[in-house]
């Protein structure tokens, strides 16, 4: 397990086990009060390894996030990437075998006073494989001030965008 305490403007530094690297991330360096903020846990296993996708196929198990927030502050689901197949024998597995990033929306009140840091502490669990599984877990925490506006972090839109591009499109209304 590992523990990363403090952050550093949107991102909080990379926790490095043996098999992978994970970060959390805020698309936005100010939060909005009464918006939506988006984080993304990014996962980079070493070569050979994966974590596993919300339906993990015959085994594993999906990555789990769960936060720790102020009052009134909420996480919503995590929208998860197209997944990949990962096979070993009869075993088929759906997963992420390259970097990727979950995607988490959070919604900040309105009420949230301008000015007022908001503190948001994760804990990520996840099986990371290739022959056989590790569980390991991180810890993370960002405190990011909030304004009457949200304000982008223009070095990680990029990241965020290709993270949103990598989600299932939804199926057309004329199917």
């Amino acid at each position: 397990m590992a523990c990363l305490l403090g952050a550093t403007a949107s991102r909080a530094a990379p926790v490095q086990s043996e098999h992978i690297e994970t970060e959390l991330l805020s698309e936005n360096k100010v939060l909005g009060a009464g918006d939506d903020a988006v984080f993304g846990l990014r996962m980079k296993p070493e070569a050979g390894w994966h974590v596993y996708w919300r339906n993990p196929g015959d085994s594993g198990l999906p990555t789990r996030i769960n936060w720790t927030l102020p009052p009134g502050v909420s996480a919503g689901d995590i929208q998860w990437p197209y997944p990949h197949r990962e096979v070993l024998g009869d075993i088929v597995n759906y997963g992420y075998g390259d970097e990727t990033m979950l995607l988490v929306p959070l919604a900040v009140p309105k009420s949230w006073p301008a000015g007022k840091p908001l503190p948001v502490k994760a804990e990520a669990k996840w099986l990371i494989c290739k022959d056989i599984c590790i569980p390991e877990s991180a810890n993370y925490t960002l405190e990011l001030p909030v304004g009457a506006q949200a304000q982008g972090d223009p070095a990680l839109g990029a990241a965020f965008a290709q993270a949103r591009a990598s989600l299932p499109m939804p199926k057309p209304a004329e199917w």
